[in-house]
């Protein structure tokens, strides 16, 4: 090296290092909130922490705070229990108007696949089941049209998508297969009523 490139690569060398520092300085924070609100990607990180990898609503904040610890990053913000639930809440209410909207779009070449869950019944009797169907069926549709009033989409109407319905997924017991023919009545009905 030169005598005289030597102040040049100096300044070279100090702005390489202060540009990699203010990139680290950077990278080195992770807000949870602006402007007092949730970011979009701290709601899907909450979503797949509790529902994927079955972390407690409790502990989110604190599995949050060590593993940015761990990788040298300083979390900005905090999220209590309370808003954590809400989030969670969010997801559910937006998984059943995407649900609902995807069976209303379905026509008769379509074949679609939803899973709405293990529902849990006060008793076994294939009757009780088959209410916990309805109800369930009319509270995802009732959840669209308010969450889709003055938009496109068209009012869900629970008997088309109760028509929509190509199978279940039961075991073999009898109070099943009572239930799988009295779903097949009420389909049969909500077909003549269409």
């Amino acid at each position: 090296m030169h005598a005289s490139c030597a102040p040049l690569q100096k300044a070279w060398a100090v702005n390489i290092a202060l540009a990699c520092t203010a990139v680290q300085a950077e990278q080195s924070t992770f807000s949870l909130k602006e402007k007092d609100v949730i970011m979009d990607e701290v709601h899907d990180m909450i979503c797949k922490l509790v529902a994927k990898h079955d972390i407690p609503v409790l502990s989110v904040q604190d599995i949050i705070s060590a593993v940015a610890n761990c990788l040298g990053i300083v979390v900005e913000g905090d999220i209590n229990t309370h808003s954590i639930q809400h989030v969670l809440q969010e997801a559910e209410v937006a998984a059943e108007v995407q649900m609902v909207d995807k069976i209303t779009q379905v026509d008769g070449s379509t074949r679609v696949t939803c899973f709405t869950g293990v529902q849990h019944e006060v008793n076994h009797t294939s009757k009780t089941q088959l209410q916990g169907w309805k109800d369930m069926i009319h509270e995802m549709c009732t959840m669209y049209n308010e969450c889709m009033v003055g938009s496109m989409a068209g009012v869900a109407d629970p008997r088309e998508l109760v028509t929509k319905v190509k199978g279940m997924l039961t075991d073999h017991t009898e109070d099943q297969k009572k239930l799988i023919c009295l779903f097949r009545e009420w389909k049969e009905a909500c077909v003549r009523e269409v």
